[in-house]
């Protein structure tokens, strides 16, 4: 099963993405801060890593500066408001995939894109 860490800390953010990937099949963990991000990886190294760049505790940046190195294969879609600002330094850590925070009208595609999760047509309920 594949395994997808979402580190960020709106809740509503998570519970978007969440919905959205274990409709398609993954597995998801979730953390609310860098801290508890480089915690989960080290403890058990998901197949993705949808990593926030501004979180309490540590940046999402500072939590990719220490595990990219000992984890270099790892993909992280790093997400961002303020992304023409992080670009360059999240890539040079390893991020292979940029999206500004307002992409949640667009997360199924995108992480069916990313993953090779399709996303799953839902039926509105009247």
């Amino acid at each position: 099963m594949f395994r997808v860490l979402i580190c960020d800390d709106d809740a509503a953010i998570r519970t978007l993405l969440r919905a959205v990937l274990e409709d398609g099949g993954a597995a998801v963990e979730e953390t609310a801060d860098g801290d508890e991000c480089v915690e989960a990886v080290r403890r058990c190294p998901p197949d993705l890593l949808i990593l926030d760049f501004m979180m309490p505790k540590r940046d999402g940046i500072s939590a990719l500066a220490e595990i990219g190195p000992e984890f270099p294969d790892l993909p992280v879609l790093m997400v961002s408001a303020y992304l023409d600002d992080v670009r360059d330094v999240a890539e040079a850590l390893g991020a292979r995939c940029f999206v500004k925070s307002d992409f949640l009208e667009h997360a199924a595609d995108l992480l069916a894109e990313f993953t090779g999760i399709a996303p799953v047509a839902r039926t509105e309920l009247v």
